[in-house]
């Protein structure tokens, strides 16, 4: 077990995949988050052993409970590939080369139960807020921290005191509007969706 401080959230991760990458000789990396569980396991396991031997990224359908839906997303990574995290929070994965595959997996899924709300919202609070704070910080037009932030504030908006609510609903409103007025979106937020 390795245990490092916090950065953010795609040097964590990256670091993840590193460090498998050194200590195991697995086909395969799996990424799953907290309150996340994989389903038909050996039914992924079957799909990847014929899997073609030219694609580095499987995007898996994830259903979040609570939210009632479902994307996909990139979550299995081969062993040692050019793939890598980026952004602070609500990192994505990027490849050097643009057209590297990514193909979908039918049938197996992961679930994303979400059992301990006060501590996601204390997440959200103390680890999101400053991280994409810092990241507008370093760059005022970074459209996914606008709209992350936006988002994140809207998360906390029903424990918040009235004149909170207030302020901060005036602060992601000022938010949404500073993305709106960027011409286009960048690389990494097209990436996204």
């Amino acid at each position: 077990m390795f245990e490092e401080p916090f950065v953010d959230y795609a040097t964590t991760r990256n670091r993840a995949l590193e460090l498998d990458a050194a200590e195991n000789n697995a086909a395969y990396q799996l990424m799953l988050s907290g309150d996340e569980y994989l389903r038909e396991g050996g039914k992924l396991r079957s799909i990847l052993e014929t899997a073609d031997e030219t694609v580095d990224l499987f995007r898996l359908r994830v259903e979040i409970q609570h939210e009632e839906s479902s994307t996909f997303q990139p979550r299995i990574f081969r062993t040692g590939s050019a793939w890598k995290y980026a952004g602070k929070i609500h990192e994505v994965p990027y490849h050097p080369d643009p057209e590297a595959k990514q193909v979908p997996i039918l049938g197996p899924w992961i679930e994303h139960v979400e059992s301990d709300l006060e501590n996601r919202l204390a997440t959200i609070w103390e680890k999101h807020i400053p991280l994409l704070q810092a990241a507008l910080e370093e760059n005022p037009n970074d459209e996914r921290s606008l709209i992350f932030l936006a988002q994140s504030y809207q998360a906390l908006f029903a424990g918040f005191l009235p004149h909170e609510q207030k302020m901060y609903a005036a602060e992601a409103m000022a938010l949404y509007q500073r993305r709106l007025e960027i011409p286009t979106g960048g690389d990494a937020e097209r990436a996204q969706g």
